[in-house]
């Protein structure tokens, strides 16, 4: 189920790059990387949310387990320092956005021709993190249903 839902979310990402390259083509300083910053934002949450791994479906997935919810925590811990997105991908966002800025603003100095950099910069950008994201979510929440699986089997085997 988990993987089934990845690729989906994974199929959509063009979207998201696509809505990033269009974006990136206003002669607006900074507005760009602001775009890209708060696309790759949302589709983060999204991800984390249909991935299971809020605290609403990992209550869920415990339950329906039998598993310790703790323990499913602790395992989405590993990728969250903070309430629902990985700060440690708020942090590449932040780095990604710096990068693309100081070129994109360079690039917007050439006519026509910076416009499409800056654009095509935008959406290798956006697609790149949010695979990134996707893939190490994926990961996570594989790990979170091994996990609940194990701990359910092994009930099991007590009762």
């Amino acid at each position: 189920m988990v993987r089934a839902k990845t690729e989906i979310l994974r199929a959509s990402i063009w979207k998201s790059s696509a809505l990033s390259t269009c974006l990136a083509t206003l002669p607006i300083p900074l507005f760009s990387a602001s775009s890209d910053l708060t696309i790759v934002w949302k589709q983060s949450n999204e991800y984390f949310q249909q991935l299971g791994l809020d605290n609403d479906s990992l209550q869920k997935t415990a339950l329906m387990n039998n598993a310790d919810l703790n323990s499913l925590k602790l395992i989405v811990k590993s990728i969250t320092d903070i309430g629902t997105v990985p700060l440690a991908y708020v942090k590449e966002m932040v780095k990604f956005a710096a990068w693309e800025t100081v070129v994109e603003e360079a690039v917007h100095l050439v006519p026509v021709v910076g416009t499409a950099i800056a654009a095509a910069m935008s959406f290798g950008t956006t697609q790149y993190t949010l695979n990134k994201i996707l893939t190490d979510m994926e990961r996570v929440a594989l790990e979170v249903m091994r996990t609940a699986v194990q701990q359910s089997a092994a009930r099991a085997a007590l009762d």
